[in-house]
Protein backbone atom coordinates (compact mmCIF):
# COMPACT_ATOMS: atom_id res chain seq x y z
CA UNK A 1 0.00 0.00 0.00
CA UNK A 2 1.59 3.36 -1.25
CA UNK A 3 1.61 6.06 1.02
CA UNK A 4 -1.08 8.00 -0.82
CA UNK A 5 -3.46 5.03 -0.80
CA UNK A 6 -2.84 5.04 2.91
CA UNK A 7 -3.87 8.86 3.92
CA UNK A 8 -6.71 8.35 1.56
CA UNK A 9 -8.20 5.24 3.29
CA UNK A 10 -7.14 6.69 6.92
CA UNK A 11 -8.83 10.32 5.83
CA UNK A 12 -11.99 8.40 4.86
CA UNK A 13 -11.92 6.22 7.84
CA UNK A 14 -11.95 9.02 9.54
CA UNK A 15 -14.46 11.16 8.10
CA UNK A 16 -16.77 7.81 8.80
CA UNK A 17 -15.92 8.48 12.35
CA UNK A 18 -16.54 11.51 12.89
CA UNK A 19 -19.68 11.73 10.97
CA UNK A 20 -20.99 8.60 13.22
CA UNK A 21 -19.43 10.62 16.33
CA UNK A 22 -21.80 13.48 14.98
CA UNK A 23 -24.82 11.19 14.48
CA UNK A 24 -24.08 10.02 18.18
CA UNK A 25 -24.43 13.32 19.76
CA UNK A 26 -27.33 14.40 18.11
CA UNK A 27 -28.94 11.85 19.34
CA UNK A 28 -27.73 12.65 22.53
CA UNK A 29 -28.89 16.14 22.78
CA UNK A 30 -31.73 15.58 20.71
CA UNK A 31 -33.21 12.83 22.79
CA UNK A 32 -33.40 10.80 19.85
CA UNK A 33 -33.62 6.87 20.62
CA UNK A 34 -30.35 4.50 20.31
CA UNK A 35 -30.60 1.50 18.39
CA UNK A 36 -28.25 -1.28 17.59
CA UNK A 37 -25.55 -0.29 14.41
CA UNK A 38 -26.44 -2.43 10.94
CA UNK A 39 -22.92 -3.21 11.08
CA UNK A 40 -20.24 -2.91 13.37
CA UNK A 41 -18.23 1.04 13.52
CA UNK A 42 -16.99 1.88 11.67
CA UNK A 43 -17.70 -0.39 9.03
CA UNK A 44 -20.60 0.33 6.73
CA UNK A 45 -21.03 -2.52 4.40
CA UNK A 46 -20.23 -6.63 4.53
CA UNK A 47 -19.48 -9.10 1.95
CA UNK A 48 -20.48 -12.68 2.14
CA UNK A 49 -18.17 -15.56 0.10
CA UNK A 50 -19.61 -18.81 -0.30
CA UNK A 51 -17.04 -21.56 -2.07
CA UNK A 52 -18.75 -24.75 -3.26
CA UNK A 53 -16.44 -27.58 -3.36
CA UNK A 54 -17.64 -27.88 -7.72
CA UNK A 55 -14.27 -28.69 -9.27
CA UNK A 56 -11.76 -29.19 -6.87
CA UNK A 57 -11.47 -32.70 -7.31
CA UNK A 58 -8.12 -33.50 -5.12
CA UNK A 59 -6.98 -32.63 -1.68
CA UNK A 60 -3.90 -30.66 -3.31
CA UNK A 61 -6.36 -28.07 -5.77
CA UNK A 62 -8.62 -27.63 -1.84
CA UNK A 63 -5.66 -26.44 -0.19
CA UNK A 64 -4.48 -24.39 -3.01
CA UNK A 65 -7.68 -22.70 -2.98
CA UNK A 66 -7.58 -22.61 0.90
CA UNK A 67 -4.06 -20.84 1.45
CA UNK A 68 -4.81 -18.35 -1.27
CA UNK A 69 -7.85 -17.16 0.07
CA UNK A 70 -6.41 -17.18 3.56
CA UNK A 71 -3.44 -16.38 3.58
CA UNK A 72 -2.44 -14.72 0.60
CA UNK A 73 -5.57 -12.53 0.47
CA UNK A 74 -5.87 -12.56 4.02
CA UNK A 75 -9.93 -12.93 4.18
CA UNK A 76 -11.02 -15.59 6.78
CA UNK A 77 -12.43 -18.13 4.46
CA UNK A 78 -14.20 -21.38 4.39
CA UNK A 79 -15.26 -24.72 1.92
CA UNK A 80 -17.54 -27.33 1.80
CA UNK A 81 -17.33 -30.88 1.07
CA UNK A 82 -18.46 -33.37 -0.82
CA UNK A 83 -19.53 -37.07 1.62
CA UNK A 84 -19.68 -39.05 -1.50
CA UNK A 85 -18.56 -39.20 -5.48
CA UNK A 86 -19.28 -41.53 -8.11
CA UNK A 87 -15.77 -40.88 -9.54
CA UNK A 88 -14.16 -41.05 -6.37
CA UNK A 89 -12.81 -37.22 -6.67
CA UNK A 90 -12.17 -35.67 -3.45
CA UNK A 91 -14.99 -36.47 -0.95
CA UNK A 92 -15.08 -37.72 2.70
CA UNK A 93 -15.75 -41.44 1.85
CA UNK A 94 -13.87 -41.38 -1.93
CA UNK A 95 -11.60 -44.56 0.14
CA UNK A 96 -8.65 -42.24 -0.11
CA UNK A 97 -7.13 -41.95 3.34
CA UNK A 98 -5.80 -38.95 2.49
CA UNK A 99 -9.04 -37.07 1.44
CA UNK A 100 -10.76 -38.72 4.56
CA UNK A 101 -8.15 -37.42 7.11
CA UNK A 102 -7.92 -33.88 5.68
CA UNK A 103 -11.51 -33.18 5.45
CA UNK A 104 -12.58 -34.50 8.77
CA UNK A 105 -9.59 -32.35 10.18
CA UNK A 106 -10.76 -29.08 8.06
CA UNK A 107 -14.24 -29.50 9.88
CA UNK A 108 -12.75 -29.91 13.31
CA UNK A 109 -10.71 -26.26 12.31
CA UNK A 110 -13.47 -24.51 11.21
CA UNK A 111 -11.92 -24.24 7.58
CA UNK A 112 -14.93 -26.43 5.85
CA UNK A 113 -17.66 -25.37 8.08
CA UNK A 114 -20.85 -26.93 5.43
CA UNK A 115 -22.04 -30.00 3.61
CA UNK A 116 -22.77 -29.52 -0.32
CA UNK A 117 -25.18 -32.02 -0.67
CA UNK A 118 -24.26 -36.03 -0.31
CA UNK A 119 -22.74 -34.93 -2.92
CA UNK A 120 -22.05 -36.92 -6.63
CA UNK A 121 -23.78 -40.04 -6.17
CA UNK A 122 -26.60 -41.33 -8.82
CA UNK A 123 -27.73 -43.75 -6.93
CA UNK A 124 -28.08 -41.88 -3.67
CA UNK A 125 -30.43 -43.52 -1.02
CA UNK A 126 -31.63 -43.18 2.84
CA UNK A 127 -28.78 -45.58 3.70
CA UNK A 128 -26.45 -43.54 2.50
CA UNK A 129 -27.01 -40.57 4.13
CA UNK A 130 -27.20 -42.35 7.32
CA UNK A 131 -23.71 -44.12 6.72
CA UNK A 132 -22.83 -40.17 5.96
CA UNK A 133 -23.62 -38.89 9.07
CA UNK A 134 -22.44 -41.60 11.36
CA UNK A 135 -19.21 -41.23 10.31
CA UNK A 136 -19.45 -37.77 11.02
CA UNK A 137 -20.89 -38.52 14.63
CA UNK A 138 -18.44 -40.87 15.00
CA UNK A 139 -15.55 -38.01 14.58
CA UNK A 140 -17.38 -35.17 16.44
CA UNK A 141 -17.61 -33.44 13.24
CA UNK A 142 -20.47 -30.91 13.61
CA UNK A 143 -22.29 -28.92 10.57
CA UNK A 144 -25.21 -27.31 11.23
CA UNK A 145 -24.79 -25.56 7.18
CA UNK A 146 -26.55 -27.51 4.19
CA UNK A 147 -26.09 -26.51 0.33
CA UNK A 148 -27.75 -28.05 -2.09
CA UNK A 149 -25.45 -28.78 -5.38
CA UNK A 150 -26.48 -29.19 -8.67
CA UNK A 151 -29.36 -32.13 -10.15
CA UNK A 152 -28.32 -34.21 -6.34
CA UNK A 153 -31.04 -36.64 -5.63
CA UNK A 154 -29.83 -35.16 -1.87
CA UNK A 155 -31.45 -32.26 -2.71
CA UNK A 156 -34.00 -30.75 -0.75
CA UNK A 157 -36.97 -29.04 -2.90
CA UNK A 158 -38.44 -30.57 -5.74
CA UNK A 159 -39.45 -27.37 -7.37
CA UNK A 160 -35.75 -26.59 -7.74
CA UNK A 161 -33.13 -29.18 -9.07
CA UNK A 162 -35.17 -31.91 -8.89
CA UNK A 163 -34.19 -32.78 -5.04
CA UNK A 164 -35.91 -35.71 -3.36
CA UNK A 165 -33.86 -35.50 -0.28
CA UNK A 166 -37.40 -33.81 1.54
CA UNK A 167 -39.93 -35.97 -0.08
CA UNK A 168 -40.85 -38.72 2.43
CA UNK A 169 -41.41 -42.27 0.91
CA UNK A 170 -38.63 -41.34 -1.38
CA UNK A 171 -35.56 -43.25 -1.47
CA UNK A 172 -33.00 -40.37 -1.18
CA UNK A 173 -35.27 -39.05 2.11
CA UNK A 174 -33.45 -37.80 4.39
CA UNK A 175 -34.34 -34.69 5.71
CA UNK A 176 -35.21 -36.04 9.21
CA UNK A 177 -31.99 -38.05 9.91
CA UNK A 178 -30.01 -34.70 8.43
CA UNK A 179 -31.90 -32.75 11.28
CA UNK A 180 -31.36 -34.74 13.74
CA UNK A 181 -27.79 -34.95 12.92
CA UNK A 182 -28.06 -30.63 13.64
CA UNK A 183 -28.27 -29.23 10.42
CA UNK A 184 -29.95 -25.68 10.63
CA UNK A 185 -29.61 -24.06 7.78
CA UNK A 186 -30.27 -24.91 3.96
CA UNK A 187 -30.02 -23.26 0.87
CA UNK A 188 -32.02 -24.86 -2.15
CA UNK A 189 -30.09 -22.91 -5.11
CA UNK A 190 -32.10 -19.84 -4.99
CA UNK A 191 -30.63 -16.90 -6.48
CA UNK A 192 -31.14 -13.11 -6.98
CA UNK A 193 -29.48 -11.04 -9.30
CA UNK A 194 -30.32 -7.76 -6.78
CA UNK A 195 -27.73 -6.98 -4.44
CA UNK A 196 -28.71 -5.22 -1.14
CA UNK A 197 -32.12 -7.42 0.06
CA UNK A 198 -32.42 -4.59 2.95
CA UNK A 199 -33.25 -1.54 0.67
CA UNK A 200 -36.93 -0.04 1.34
CA UNK A 201 -38.13 -0.66 -2.14
CA UNK A 202 -39.21 2.89 -3.60
CA UNK A 203 -38.52 4.56 -7.41
CA UNK A 204 -34.81 5.55 -6.04
CA UNK A 205 -33.72 2.35 -4.80
CA UNK A 206 -34.93 0.56 -8.25
CA UNK A 207 -33.15 4.00 -9.81
CA UNK A 208 -29.95 3.60 -8.31
CA UNK A 209 -29.54 -0.26 -9.53
CA UNK A 210 -28.46 1.11 -12.47
CA UNK A 211 -24.96 2.62 -12.83
CA UNK A 212 -23.08 3.99 -16.11
CA UNK A 213 -19.77 2.64 -14.69
CA UNK A 214 -20.89 -0.90 -15.37
CA UNK A 215 -22.55 -0.89 -18.25
CA UNK A 216 -22.25 -3.52 -21.24
CA UNK A 217 -19.90 -1.60 -24.54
Amino acid sequence: MCCATRLFYFENVNQIMCSDRNKRNRAYTSGQTLGLRKFPFPYRAALSITSDIDCTDTVYQHKKIQAFMNEEIGIPFTNTFFPLHDQNKLSLLSGTLQDYTVILDHINKGLVDAIHSFGEKKDFNRNDAQMVLDELKKKSCRLEVWIDHAESPSNFCKYRFYGRGDIPGNDAYHFDLTKKYGIKFIWTERLTNIVGQGVRLSFNSILNIYDNKHRKN
